[in-house]
């Protein structure tokens, strides 16, 4: 675990590089969820009045549902290997309910599962070809709502929900090269938002384009928490929409809130708190 953690940090700045600057998205705080047990965090939405979402780290690895006013847990999965690392998750709905959609670090698995009154089933699992899995989310704007996955790389991948074969790629850029370690994903209101792993910032995405148009810096938020054994920095891992309502949270690694806040996109588009 140390190795790769490492093997990370190196990677990551391998890929730093001076790139012209982006727009800013400036934010305000509406309110903070305390989180009962921090965690390493690697996936995070928000769903009819809770939070999901996915631990980490090797024998610790789970899937939660929490209560969103309270931050009590209400569910909770965790049967897995100790050698499986559970990342990013993802859902989507079809005749029979609620499906969560877990990816794992090297396994090269998808779990799925389906929502049940008092736990959550394991219906299944799926393979995926890329070398590592990282964060995942779903694009509703693709029929049949393809899951989106980031695996480290500069590239997104799209993947059919029922057999998670890939169906496109998208290349994230910056200044003319691509953005690598993308982590969390999630899309609100037709745009990638990510996060960068080593990082507190977040960043938007034309899906359709790959290029990156704006940041969001969310250190002031985190300020006091360590770097997390064997699970890296406090990365801003956790981003969670309610498009319904246009809320929006972040959250991430061993965070000790899951905090709701009211961003500002550059030309003045507000996102949060209902838009208002």
């Amino acid at each position: 675990a140390a190795a790769t953690a490492t093997a990370t940090a190196a990677a990551a700045k391998k890929h730093e590089y001076h790139a012209p600057p982006l727009p800013k998205v400036t934010y305000t705080v509406v309110n903070r969820v305390p989180v009962q047990r921090p965690s390493c965090i690697e996936g995070f939405f928000y769903h009819n009045g809770s939070f999901y979402q996915s631990d980490g780290m090797w024998g610790e690895s789970a899937v939660l549902r929490v209560n969103a006013t309270t931050g009590a847990v209400l569910k909770r999965y965790d049967d897995f290997p100790s050698t499986l690392f559970a990342e990013g998750l993802a859902h989507r709905h079809n005749a029979s309910g609620l499906h969560l959609y877990m990816v794992t670090y090297h396994a090269r698995r998808v779990y799925v599962f389906r929502e049940r009154a008092a736990r959550f089933e394991l219906l299944r699992t799926l393979p995926y070809a890329e070398r590592e899995g990282w964060g995942m989310t779903v694009d509703a704007s693709v029929r049949g709502g393809a899951i989106v996955k980031s695996d480290g790389s500069d590239t997104l991948t799209w993947h059919d929900p029922d057999t998670f074969a890939v169906v496109k790629r998208v290349r994230i850029t910056h200044g003319g090269r691509g953005m690598h370690l993308l982590n969390e994903l999630e899309m609100v209101e037709g745009r990638l938002w990510a996060n960068r792993y080593t990082t507190q910032y977040v960043y938007v995405i034309d899906p359709a384009t790959g290029r990156v148009e704006a940041q969001l810096d969310l250190r002031p938020l985190n300020t006091g928490t360590r770097p997390a054994r064997n699970c890296g920095p406090p990365t801003a891992n956790g981003i969670a929409y309610d498009a319904a309502e246009r809320r929006l949270w972040v959250t991430g690694k061993y965070w000790r809130a899951r905090v709701e806040v009211r961003a500002v996109l550059p030309g003045g588009r507000v996102i949060g708190n209902k838009g208002v």
